[in-house]
């Protein structure tokens, strides 16, 4: 059986599903998208969906090029380090995953930061079978992980050190958008 999602993990605070957000200073003049242009953009990972791939789609349908209509710095590696970078003007904006933004209140004051755009929401992240598993097992692992469900002793087992409440079901054709994310940096 080939490489097949199972289900779709289910955070606290997020939920089944997340985006990103493109960050600047308060005292940036940086007020929508088209304010980018000709401005200084960090990101977290080439290959990060929140802090990168989702921004990068914003911006391409915004009008924006991004070899053309504004200079990537080098990758900050962390949410955090983007945050950083803006807040003390390394930076003129930044991408990141808009649930990590809330917690970054004990590293940057996020007071002097705002919010310029938020992308579309995309999947939470995705459990896969491995190549090789017969469809039976799949299905025995899919049903037994959509049977976990927060506030039950027996899946808080599973679901608290996760720091998860449960899963959901999830197809294939829910990363069509992700996939053309990736297309528009070259990953894909």
């Amino acid at each position: 059986m080939p490489i097949a999602p199972l289900v779709i993990a289910s955070e606290h605070k997020a939920g089944t599903r997340f985006r990103g957000i493109i960050i600047a200073r308060k005292d940036s003049g940086i007020e929508s998208l088209p304010d980018l242009k000709g401005k200084r953009l960090v990101f977290v990972e080439k290959d990060s969906a929140g802090g990168h791939l989702f921004q990068m789609l914003l911006l391409k349908k915004a009008g924006l090029e991004v070899n053309r209509d504004f200079v990537l710095l080098p990758f900050a590696k962390k949410h955090d380090n983007v945050a950083m970078a803006v807040f003390n003007g390394a930076a003129d904006a930044g991408g990141i995953r808009e649930d990590d933004f809330e917690r970054m209140q004990d590293t940057v004051d996020i007071t002097q930061l705002k919010v310029v755009a938020h992308t579309e929401y995309f999947p939470n992240w995705t459990l896969f079978a491995a190549q090789g598993l017969s469809k039976a097992t799949v299905d025995r692992v899919k049903t037994a992980l959509l049977k976990l469900k927060s506030g039950d002793p027996q899946s808080e087992k599973v679901l608290k050190p996760a720091r998860l409440t449960g899963f959901a079901p999830v197809t294939d054709r829910d990363y069509d958008r992700l996939r053309q994310a990736a297309k528009v940096v070259g990953a894909l």
